[in-house]
Formats: structure tokens, sequence, C-alpha cells
């Protein structure tokens, strides 16, 4: 919801160009947000403490957004770190953003991006389970 009120106030308010489909946008933002909240919930539930859970997602933060394209376009990495870009959200989310928004694109050509995101978030929704039912099984505190 964040993004999408970003995005919205940044297009009436500050006339930043948001792009010409506003239901990819969404489905884009949703699908981002899905994503990365799987990831990070596989990452609360590996932390031990709420001060290891900081540091692993802040490291986990900044590496995503390297490899995944927020600070440079991961087709200036090295072939093996671009590799690694393109398993990240960031990756998929900033293609599909860049198509979008930059160029005007629709919903039909951000459907990569969007099985992408979605099986991200599938995949980390499963891990998630599995980890929260084998320390529920152990007695441990989830």
């Amino acid at each position: 919801i964040q993004l999408l009120v970003l995005l919205i106030a940044g297009g009436l308010l500050f006339g930043v160009r948001v792009g010409e489909a506003p239901v990819a946008l969404a489905l884009v933002s949703i699908g981002l947000a899905t994503a990365s909240a799987s990831v990070y919930l596989v990452l609360g539930l590996l932390a031990s403490t709420e001060k290891a859970m900081d540091a692993l997602t802040t490291m986990f933060t900044l590496l995503s957004g390297m490899l995944g394209g927020n600070f440079f376009p991961v087709d200036l990495m090295p072939p093996g770190l671009a590799v690694g870009g393109r398993a990240t959200f960031n990756y998929w989310g900033n293609r599909a953003f860049s198509a979008i928004i930059t160029r005007g694109e629709g919903f039909l050509s951000v459907i990569d991006e969007l099985l992408v995101l979605t099986i991200i978030a599938s995949v980390g929704l499963m891990v998630a389970v599995a980890i929260f039912t084998v320390r529920q099984r152990r007695g441990v505190a989830a």
C-alpha cells in the first residue's frame, strides 16, 4: 500500500510519470511486496534474536539491492554477479517498473516478471511454513 501511495502521490503532486498502465503498476507493486515479504519472513524465522534479525535483514537488503540493480544496472556487472542479481526480487521488480514507467509498456510486457515474483513469493512462503512447522514440532517459539 505504501508503494502504491508513493507512486500515486509522485504522479499527482510532483508530476512524476508513472506510466499508462495503472493495473500493471498495481500488480507489480503487490507482486514485489509479496515476494519481499516472504523472503523477509524466512529471514525472520532464521534469526535467533531481534538484534540478529536487524543485522541479517540490513545485510540482505544492501546485498540484494546492489545485485538486483537498485544502485547500478545489472548489465554492467561481471557475469557471475549478474547471474546472482537475476536471482533477486529486486531485479524482477526493477525490470517490471522500468517497462511500465520508463518505456510506457503495459500488463502483457511484465507477465514474465510477475510470474517470477509469484514464484519467489510462493517458494518463500513454503520455506517459511516449513521452518515454522519444524520449530513448532521442536517446541521452539516461532
